[in-house]
């Protein structure tokens, strides 16, 4: 069926001489030490804040009309912890594709439930209190905005990177469990987080209410998305850097291009090629990213993480079809390689290197053998679990 591979276009097979689409996308290293230095002193200036939170309470009139005193005090005697979520820890993180476009780092906070339990809306109050005040602080001094945001408090920085900081509680042997990595890096931090396995998460929400929501339940999914399907990031990560050119803002979330394409992959054959899997992924995504997506572990599957409007539907629908549409003409039915080449820069932009010797015809065989083996699996219900 496809003319072209571009597998020398988008992964180097461990061959690092030449650039490749992928090693575009991911971050540099540089930009990985400003997470890594944001991140370690959010953390350590909220722990700074618990600790001498009860004096400043008491020199703060408002806050403490807003705030019992009594209630920030049960909240200060603990040492919040903290935990890694979002792409970062997915591996699937990448650069942004345009200065409107953000890097976002997810850093759970957390507390046991037992503090929140008797007056779970002041408690919620209070622990938005502390770490907004932390934020505009380090806000103020680099020229930085806090913003207030219904389920985190968001650090936005000058520098394409934004901080959102969700508060959690959690069962009481759930918290004692989970470690504080204050001076650890971003890996070895994700290499601990496997140990929190914990059915019971409510995140807090500004208006002082909790949602259930547990973020181990998208890691937990993911881990066992790329067991199934070893080409699973990759993929993410492509169709991630295909929206991010063609969407300099907006479009959609990436938690829902990552449930919507383990759906594709889990209801297709397994060609074990990547050019294959990705022509495939981005042939059925339209039908598919144009409607409702549910949480796809089975424990938060009464959860809708994409729910578009008719409106939406059809721009999606009609997006992602030009995405389906220009790709096949790339791989099906382009007459040269330079032809091929030039509709993916278009599609991918300036990121998809620009060598033309590493697209590769396939052979009459393949291509009748990949003939003979298609199969047609209308999209169905599906999840890793079963």
């Amino acid at each position: 069926m496809l003319k072209f591979s571009i597998n020398k276009l988008l992964s180097s097979s461990g061959l690092r001489d030449r650039e490749y689409y992928l090693d575009n996308l991911r971050i540099s290293d540089e930009i990985r030490s400003k997470l890594v230095s944001l991140r370690d002193d959010a953390r350590s200036g909220i722990l700074e804040a618990w600790s001498y939170a009860k004096e400043q309470v008491k020199q703060d009139k408002d806050l403490y009309e807003r705030v019992p005193l009594r209630k920030l005090e049960q909240l200060i005697k603990l040492k919040p912890r903290f935990k890694m979520q979002g792409s970062y820890v997915y591996g699937t993180i990448v650069q942004p594709a345009h200065n409107s476009q953000d890097i976002d780092l997810d850093d759970g906070m957390y507390i046991p439930m037992s503090v929140v339990q008797h007056d779970d809306k002041t408690m919620s109050t209070a622990m938005f209190e502390v770490v907004d005040r932390v934020l505009k602080k380090m806000a103020s001094a680099n020229g930085w905005k806090q913003i207030p945001k219904k389920t985190c408090s968001r650090l936005q920085t000058n520098e394409a990177i934004h901080l959102d900081i969700p508060c959690y509680a959690i069962p009481d042997e759930d918290f004692n469990r989970l470690w504080l990595f204050e001076s650890a890096s971003m890996e070895s931090n994700s290499a601990q987080d496997t140990e929190l396995k914990t059915h019971t998460v409510n995140l807090a929400l500004r208006n002082g209410e909790w949602l259930e929501s547990n973020p181990e339940h998208i890691k937990d999914w993911v881990s066992r998305a790329k067991k199934l399907h070893p080409n699973f990031k990759d993929i993410v990560m492509v169709v991630k850097g295909l929206r991010d050119h063609n969407y300099p803002t907006g479009g959609p979330s990436s938690i829902s291009l990552m449930v919507a394409i383990e759906k594709i992959m889990s209801n297709s054959p397994k060609h074990g090629d990547l050019t294959e899997e990705l022509y495939n992924v981005v042939q059925k995504l339209p039908a598919v990213i144009s409607n409702e997506l549910k949480h796809p572990h089975p424990e938060s599957s009464h959860l809708t993480i994409h729910s578009p409007t008719e409106l939406e539907k059809q721009e999606l629908r009609m997006k992602f079809d030009s995405f389906a549409m220009s790709f096949k003409q790339a791989l099906v039915t382009s007459l040269t390689e330079r032809e091929t080449l030039d509709i993916l820069i278009n599609l991918f932009g300036i990121r998809m290197p620009n060598d033309q010797t590493r697209i590769i015809r396939c052979s009459r065989d393949s291509d009748l053998k990949t003939k003979k083996s298609e199969v047609i699996t209308p999209i169905q219900e599906h999840n890793t679990f079963g």
